[in-house]
């Protein structure tokens, strides 16, 4: 019988997740929801107490949608290198199959390869599903010759032979419930990187003081444990309801969705002209296909003028997929400053593009898929 990890990362959401769909499909046994609270995630990003906090309650919201569907079921959170609490768990846990979407920036495929060696020397069986975009990059990189699609109109002209953006995969009804989850504890992690935020932390950090958390009891972490004691100042909420609400406050304007035009819109504007789903689509609140058929939906139903791509809302999500298989080919280290190794950066086309420059004209050159 499967025992099954499903490892969140950022896509924290039950909705449109055919990885989670994947792992319930393995008929598990128990199935444990997992999310690795990595130190090189934690003490390499760069930024503020806001961005912390929306993160934070993500997950929350995350944990209790699972608890929805299984009241014995929760986000169990593990604090460390992936690596090593993942090999913890799969032996004390018995696991069987770890499950997880795909991630193509350099960060996530690294950190992703070490765990995949780690899986194949314990016997774990390892599932990797494409959905963090309209289609899977490294399947749009093979069928570009293995090279990037470096426009848009060069994307769409690959994609046009997969299929149409499929439909979101529908929420699971129901989950498993989890095994024993005793695990052998881990004391004394001290962090031999350098911390960005020291600067800004005006507490005690204690959040890798424990494998399991302060009550052994896989807790989402605090700003406090974190050691930022400043509240956040943002009235932005994370969370997956969050998500839905704005994207369906968005696709009840139909006039807004057929004429969205990205040039005329001011984050700054004290009426908001965007979307405001920007950070959701980042964390995986909300899946990219619920967004895409939501607007195609609307669109399609609309009689009056529309905008046209890439302005629109449709050659806005193309934009965000459009260089993400030039991640996959990118040869370049950068540091774990700024924007480098930065998850939450290195999440946006407009970072993928800035490797390439670094990178220079090699990294358009072929190379093994």
């Amino acid at each position: 019988m499967a025992r099954v990890l499903y490892w969140f990362r950022t896509d924290l959401r039950l909705t449109d997740s055919p990885a989670l769909a994947a792992a319930l499909a393995l008929s598990p046994a128990a199935l444990y929801p997992v999310w690795t609270w990595d130190p090189a995630y934690v003490y390499g990003h760069c930024v503020g107490v806001n961005r912390w906090a929306f993160l934070l309650e993500s997950m929350r919201a995350l944990s209790h949608a699972l608890a929805a569907l299984n009241p014995d079921q929760r986000l169990l959170v593990l604090r460390g290198e992936p690596g090593d609490v993942l090999h913890r768990v799969w032996e004390e846990w018995g696991i069987t199959h770890v499950v997880f979407e795909k991630d193509p920036n350099e960060y996530a495929r690294v950190r992703d390869e070490k765990v995949k060696q780690l899986a194949l020397k314990r016997g774990v069986s390892v599932v990797e599903v494409s959905g963090r975009h309209l289609f899977d990059p490294q399947e749009v990189a093979r069928r570009n010759g293995c090279r990037p699609t470096m426009t848009v109109a060069r994307w769409k002209d690959v994609t046009k032979h997969m299929g149409p953006v499929p439909r979101p995969t529908p929420a699971p009804t129901s989950l498993p419930d989890p095994g024993p989850t005793a695990l052998t504890e881990r004391t004394g992690y001290v962090h031999a990187g350098v911390d960005l935020n020291a600067g800004i932390r005006t507490g005690t950090d204690t959040c890798f003081d424990t494998l399991s958390g302060p009550s052994h009891d896989y807790a989402i972490p605090t700003l406090a444990e974190m050691g930022f004691l400043v509240p956040p100042t943002t009235s932005i909420r994370g969370g997956t309801s969050e998500a839905h609400r704005r994207l369906s406050l968005f696709l009840s304007q139909p006039r807004k969705v057929a004429t969205f035009s990205k040039p005329h819109t001011a984050p700054t504007a004290l009426e908001p002209s965007t979307t405001l789903l920007s950070p959701y689509i980042k964390f995986g609140c909300v899946g990219v296909r619920e967004v895409w058929h939501g607007c195609k939906d609307v669109v399609d139903a609309w009689s009056g003028e529309t905008s046209k791509e890439p302005e629109n809302m449709f050659g806005q999500l193309e934009f965000r997929c459009v260089l993400y298989p030039l991640a996959l080919h990118l040869t370049v280290r950068q540091p774990m400053l700024g924007r480098g190794r930065s998850g939450a950066q290195a999440d946006t086309p407009g970072a993928a593009h800035e490797s390439a420059a670094r990178a220079g004209p090699r990294a358009g050159r072929a190379r093994s898929c």
